[in-house]
């Protein structure tokens, strides 16, 4: 975004700050570290301090005046929330590497201090509290969107059962006070309701959802060690199949995929929710306590989850140093190894899906690629698509597909897939997303 003129911050802003409960447990030195780099900023009523879809690069100190967060949908403005004075915004965005999920907008005239990225990252790994702040406001925010997606899941319920009655109506138009910043949302879901209007919008924000929490492409690695391509096919239908793939550091790289239960907008949240809450996690992770960070984020999920969402999920940290392979496989399919000569095999797998039960006692597990090998991760939309007559691609014809193309590179391998995949089901509608993510590992010794 474009920042504000530079300002000398009025009052005694140091001691607003320390009000704040993320500020007040950041040791002296930190603190005034951090009043010494942030960016002081202002503006007038109307302009926008961060906006949705933007790079999280910086986080927000509120320090003076009132602001609101709102989500830009295809059907317009959704607002969220209401902020004042001392406030921290943008953190979650920061901490995750995500882009902006909501807008924020000043209500009258504001200061602020902007935090860049790379401060308030080294806050973080400095101050643990600073962690257990953003931790513990990510999880109110999941009770609260856990709650909205209860209410949205048994409105779109009875829409469908053709039961809407005036209990639910009066859900919708007189929320409890949990989800006070969702009463406006939940006014205008009852008003299409009630013209059986929602349906077209709700898949068409569904869809925006899910195609906006797609990773960004890996950067090269220099080295060349490893080969990256992933795609996703969503189907008429929205589901919630979501991937990731990004860097620890230089020389470990961690891919996930997730397949949320149900479909439309309730499964969208969930799988945004879902996959922000693991890349936080897993952020902090070392390969051989990936299960611990999987479990953290089960707990998150599983908390107040009302409609009894769930997610199965497949998380793995490659070192490319040595090809070793740590992973977590909670009720997801079973990814398949690609061997230098052809052969296919499938990863143990075992576990239960995120959003159940906490703890889910996820596990680690170890593998090796050596130089040539790759992995390739998909969702049962795969192996579940079916042709005229119900029958099934299965398991067995994925293998044959993967076997069939080792020759060519992750992209080459995963567009035959699909390809195969379409050809089964020849014509076939299409149920349930498409998504496959493949790694080919080189090693230095191999790229070199």
């Amino acid at each position: 975004m474009s920042m504000p003129p530079r300002i000398s911050p009025a009052g005694d802003i140091p001691s607003l700050l320390r009000s704040h409960p993320l500020i007040s447990g950041l040791p002296e030195a930190a603190f005034r570290r951090l009043m010494a780099e942030a960016v002081p900023g202002d503006a007038e009523a109307g302009m926008v301090l961060l906006r949705q879809g933007g790079a999280s690069d910086a986080a927000i100190l509120l320090t003076e005046g009132t602001a609101e967060v709102v989500s830009e949908t295809v059907s317009g403005e959704i607002r969220l929330a209401r902020v004042e004075a001392p406030a921290l915004l943008g953190e979650i965005g920061v901490i995750a590497g995500l882009p902006r999920t909501a807008t924020i907008r000043a209500l009258d005239r504001v200061r602020f201090l902007s935090v860049g990225k790379e401060i308030f990252n080294r806050l973080a790994d400095e101050s643990p509290s600073v962690l257990r702040h953003v931790v513990g406001r990510l999880g109110g925010q999941l009770k609260s969107m856990n709650s909205a997606i209860g209410a949205y899941t048994d409105a779109l319920a009875a829409l469908e059962n053709e039961t809407f009655d005036q209990s639910v109506f009066d859900s919708l138009n007189n929320p409890s006070a949990e989800l006070a910043n969702f009463a406006e949302t939940f006014r205008r879901m009852a008003e299409q309701i009630a013209l059986r209007q929602r349906q077209r919008e709700e898949l068409a924000g569904a869809t925006a959802i899910q195609r906006a929490m797609l990773p960004d492409p890996l950067p090269k690695d220099r080295e060349g060690r490893f080969d990256f391509f992933a795609a996703m096919q969503p189907a008429r239908e929205v589901g919630g199949d979501f991937y990731d793939a990004f860097f620890l550091d230089a020389d470990r790289l961690v891919v996930t995929i997730g397949d949320v239960s149900g479909k439309g907008v309730p499964a969208a949240l969930f799988m945004a929710v879902c996959q922000t809450t693991l890349r936080m996690t897993l952020r902090e992770s070392a390969p051989e306590k990936i299960a611990e960070a999987v479990e953290r984020a089960n707990g998150l999920l599983e908390m107040e989850n009302s409609a009894s969402m769930f997610a199965t999920f497949f998380g793995a940290i490659l070192d490319l140093r040595d090809g070793s392979l740590a992973y977590c496989n909670c009720g997801h399919n079973p990814p398949l190894v690609q061997r230098r000569d052809g052969t296919v095999e499938a990863l143990p797998s075992g576990g239960i899906a995120l959003g159940v039960v906490s703890p889910a006692d996820c596990e680690t597990r170890t593998a090796r690629l050596n130089a040539g090998d790759r992995l390739l991760l998909f969702t049962d939309g795969i192996t579940e698509a079916h042709d005229p007559r119900g029958d099934l691609f299965e398991d067995d014809r994925l293998h044959a597909s993967v076997a069939a193309r080792a020759p060519l590179d992750a992209h080459g391998l995963i567009e035959g897939v699909f390809e195969d995949v379409h050809a089964f089901a020849a014509g076939a509608p299409q149920h349930d997303d498409l998504t496959c993510l493949a790694i080919g590992y080189r090693s230095v010794q191999a790229a070199g």
